[in-house]
């Protein structure tokens, strides 16, 4: 019952606080808000792009072409020794007439062409598949230059290009990401701390009277913290509803158009309890670091 009185009690400051300092609430909660949208945004970008690099690694072959003198026991004798790499699901033989169908499936009008080339232009080769636990950029390079030195293997495809690049993209967009949200982290707490400073200043009187009164500092410090945790809380909730317009507006649209093979998705809802709580915690610790300065001071 004490405890239910205290909490009405904090609760009923916090409103008061946030009512008799609406504007500067109000600046602290939309600035708070813009913080925690730019990393929403960020995050949100970042999943795609690591669904749209697992789509792609699950989807990455191997194509070992083939020396044109290996006989039929040495191309079995081969397909042995690269299945025996644990990273290796499975194994395909294309010969060079089954190359030359496969192309003219693609380009029917180059029919000419192909029957112009020999094996040497289009070699047999091994398709490889990976296994499930080795589906990964860094699996792939690996496996590619375990392969190199097999006798009996000429050349080795797998799109080293590509994958250098959406590596590349990951790393870069995770690094970014990291430095943006740590800033805009370090920007929200200031802010709910400057907030709460303002607030404890104009209050100053009323803090002095409470506690010579008695009132213990867990009593006077408990409805700011709640004021903290709610700009926080109500930062993050808006910039969650910032995000999800600017994703059905723009981001959505824009990656319907552009990436037609992956389906563009928003935060999953674990996510968004995330981004919540994450929102009250930079809150919580504005509040915590207020408190602390102004009770040195």
């Amino acid at each position: 019952m004490k405890q239910m009185r205290y909490l009405i009690y904090c609760l009923s400051e916090t409103r008061d606080n946030v009512f008799d300092y609406r504007g500067l609430s109000i600046v602290a909660l939309v600035t708070s808000a813009l913080s925690m949208l730019c990393v929403g945004l960020f995050f949100l970008i970042y999943v795609n792009l690591h669904e749209i690099v697992q789509a792609f690694e699950e989807e990455i072959r191997i194509n070992l072409y083939l020396d044109e003198h290996l006989t039929a026991d040495q191309r079995l004798a081969l397909e042995q020794v690269i299945l025996s790499y644990p990273e290796v699901n499975n194994t395909e033989f294309v010969s060079h007439l089954d190359a030359i169908e496969a192309y003219l499936e693609q380009y029917p009008t180059e029919k000419l062409l192909m029957t112009s080339l020999d094996e040497k232009t289009l070699p047999a080769s091994f398709v490889i598949g990976l296994a499930p636990a080795y589906q990964t950029i860094s699996s792939v390079t690996a496996l590619a230059k375990k392969l190199e030195n097999v006798d009996g293997i000429t050349d080795i495809q797998y799109g080293e290009k590509w994958i250098q690049t959406l590596w590349w993209g990951n790393y870069l967009m995770i690094l970014i990401g990291s430095v943006v949200g740590a800033t805009l982290t370090l920007a929200s707490i200031t802010i709910v701390a400057n907030t709460i400073r303002l607030t404890l200043f104009n209050r100053k009187h009323d803090i002095g009277i409470l506690r010579m009164l008695g009132a213990t500092e867990a009593f006077i410090k408990g409805p700011f913290l709640i004021e903290g945790v709610a700009l926080g809380t109500l930062g993050a909730g808006l910039s969650l509803i910032l995000l999800k317009i600017i994703f059905e507006l723009v981001i959505y649209r824009i990656g319907e158009a552009f990436i037609q093979k992956h389906t563009i998705i928003f935060l999953s809802p674990t996510a968004l309890v995330g981004v919540i709580v994450c929102g009250a915690s930079l809150g919580f610790a504005g509040a915590m670091l207020s408190l602390k300065q102004t009770r040195k001071a």
